[in-house]
């Protein structure tokens, strides 16, 4: 069981067990916490890259297709990140599937497959319609893990490859 599956199973058999949460509150509440007790450590959050590729993009906008702009990708992180580190609340490290996992590759050969259906129907409503795609139909722009964990490095971030199990790795850390 990976990172997703854990997290639809709690959604889904135990639905008031997933609450929001103000990681910045809580964040400069422990911070408080820690320098009365002397001790300078960080809240340090951990992030499966993998899981959320969309949203460190930016968001569900294919404006990859309609001549994208990478340059609203890197004001999007660059955002996140300042508002993470402001005051030393936040330590970000991101974690990126490094491995090729033998075990997954069926599930890795039907996403592609899935992937390359959508794409097909991006292209086709854009040549027919003219207008971007709507949301469910987004697909990462070729290279994006590399163009994030590039992005996130520059900006100063802590990024992190897995070496086996990507879903294992993540939990245990």
């Amino acid at each position: 069981m990976g990172v997703k599956d854990l997290q639809q199973f709690i959604e889904t058999h135990c639905p008031n067990a997933c609450v929001s949460v103000d990681l910045l509150r809580l964040a400069r509440g422990i911070a408080v916490a820690k320098k009365r007790a002397g001790r300078d450590d960080h809240f340090a959050l951990l992030v499966d890259g993998e899981s959320c590729l969309d949203r460190l993009y930016g968001g569900y906008f294919s404006d990859w297709i309609c001549g994208g702009q990478w340059n609203r990708m890197l004001q999007f992180l660059a955002v996140l990140v300042q508002t993470c580190y402001q005051n030393g609340a936040i330590e970000l490290v991101v974690f990126f599937n490094g491995a090729v996992e033998q075990q997954r590759m069926r599930e890795y050969a039907k996403t592609q497959t899935e992937m390359r259906r959508k794409i097909n129907q991006v292209l086709k409503h854009v040549h027919n319609k003219g207008t971007p795609p709507p949301k469910i139909w987004w697909v990462p722009p070729t290279g994006l893990r590399t163009a994030i964990r590039l992005a996130l490095q520059h900006l100063g971030v802590h990024v992190a490859c897995t070496v086996n199990d990507h879903h294992q790795e993540v939990i245990i850390i």
